[in-house]
């Protein structure tokens, strides 16, 4: 039961946009919070699928020589 809530409540949360200015401040990005200040534009808003898709495309692309 309590796992139950507990995943319905991180559900909710996923759902959530979030500004360019709380994604950077919030502790779940802290060791990422320069890529998010390059990545993520200032009018936009994001849910954390959105960001962490993002910083996943950011960090598998092809270096360039």
């Amino acid at each position: 039961m309590v796992v139950k809530k507990k995943r319905e409540a991180e559900q909710e949360i996923a759902l959530f946009k979030f500004t360019k200015e709380q994604l950077v401040k919030s502790k779940k990005y802290s060791h990422q919070r320069d890529v998010l200040n390059a990545l993520l534009s200032d009018v936009e808003v994001y849910t954390f699928d959105e960001v962490d898709q993002k910083l996943h495309e950011f960090l598998k692309g092809k270096v360039n020589e």
